[in-house]
Order: C-alpha cells, then structure tokens, then sequence
C-alpha cells in the first residue's frame, strides 16, 4: 500500500484546523461555507437525535457544546452516523452536565441506537405454550437489539416525567421497524439479565432459576406475552435461528 504523501497530510490537517476555529477571519468565501455548513450538520444531529436533551438546552449552550466539540474532541468513529455517539462520549467526559440532563442524553442515545442496529427483527410465529412443552423443549432468546437500561425519570410516550427513583426499562425494535419500551419489575429485570447473558436459555435451565418467585405456568404466560410483542423468542430447542 503506498502511503500518503505528507503534502496531502499537511493541507488535511490545515483544512480541519481551519473548520474548528470559529472565526470567519482570513478564510475564502468557499471555505466559510464548509464550516457553516459542519457547523449546521453538528446542530442538525444534536436537534434530531437528541430532542428531549436539545429542548433542555438554551441557544447558548448549544453553540458552546458544538465549538467545545469541534475544539477538543478527537473521535474515534468519524464516520456521519456516529456523529451522535461522539457527541455523547465528549458531553460524559468533558462537560459537566447534572445526571438528570446526562441520563436524558444516554436515553436518546440508547433510542438512536435501538432503531440503527443492523441487527435483524423477525416477525414472531402465534404460539399457544403447552407446560409440557415448555418445560422440555422451548427455546428462549432475546431480541437482538434489545438494551436494559435504568433511568431518573418515567417514560410516557414520546415524553417523561422526573422521579425520585430509577425506573428499569427494556427498549427494543420490533419487525414493523417500532421502537418500543417496557417498564421492568425488580423480578423482570433478574428475569432479563439472566436471559441477555447468553444467546439463548433453555426454559428448563430457566425455570428453576425463578422458582422462588413464580411457577412454571406464570413464567410460561410471561415469555408467551413477550413473545408476541417481540421483546423475545420463544422457539423449540434445535431450531436454527438465523
């Protein structure tokens, strides 16, 4: 592989020099334009990506993120999508935010990222679970893009309601392309870890592991609820599932 000429190097690093600086001065009329036009993807991404967080924010601080991004971050994904996952990375090391506005901003985040896996969502078979069955041969495995999180605040739609304590919740795509969450009790966070631990349980592994807390119907009818809102599979045991 040949390598760069250091020509190319130099007038590469000037140019991306030149776009940090937030100053109009000794600049070409072409070159004010790239940088208003960086500056306005960086507002772009942090107005559609984080509206909630963005909402929170006053036109001051705004400008002041983006310059403090274009100043001192050095990313370490540079290409367009990962813009936002920068912008999270320098706003939990570099800016002092309270932990109600970081949580509000790693929540956009975990949406953002839930809706742009590359992960694949099949729609789920109708199933009606016989114990029988579930206890020798079901197969459980989580939705690929699921991610657990726990947040200051309760969800409500496409909004939130602060709250004294953390509420768990999953979040996840389904078939149809839908980001959905769901609200997780002390017993259905274990039940979900125990699950996302590996690529796939058995229900017989799993059942004595929740014996203490629910028989094996009330677990069977929790995975079967579950299974049809895609939040995870439910499939016999040997069954390929690619």
């Amino acid at each position: 592989m040949c390598a760069v000429p250091s020509s190319l190097l130099t007038n590469t690093e000037n140019l991306t020099y030149a776009i940090r600086q937030n100053t109009r001065q000794d600049k070409t009329k072409g070159l004010n334009y790239y940088c208003d036009f960086i500056r306005g993807s960086l507002h772009e991404v942090l107005e559609k990506t984080f509206p909630l967080f963005s909402s929170q924010l006053s036109k001051q601080n705004k400008e002041r993120y983006i310059e403090i991004f274009l100043r001192t971050h050095k990313t370490q994904d540079p290409e367009h999508h990962h813009i936002a996952t920068e912008f999270v990375r320098l706003m939990q090391k570099q800016v002092d935010l309270s932990v109600h506005a970081l949580s509000l901003l790693e929540y956009e985040w975990v949406l953002f990222s839930v809706e742009i896996s590359p992960k694949i969502v099949f729609p789920q078979p109708i199933l009606t679970i016989e114990i029988d069955f579930f206890i020798s041969d079901a197969e459980i495995i989580c939705n690929p893009t699921l991610i657990c999180v726990e947040l200051p605040f309760k969800l409500n739609g496409d909004n939130y309601t602060p709250n004294n304590e953390v509420v768990a919740y999953a979040i996840y795509r389904n078939s149809k392309h839908e980001i959905l969450y769901k609200t997780l009790t002390p017993q259905e966070q274990r039940l979900m870890s125990k699950l996302s631990d590996s690529l796939s349980v058995s229900a017989r592994n799993l059942l004595p592991a929740f014996s203490d807390c629910c028989s094996t119907a009330s677990l069977a009818s929790w995975l079967l609820r579950n299974h049809i809102d895609e939040l995870i599979s439910i499939m016999p045991l040997g069954v390929s599932h690619d």
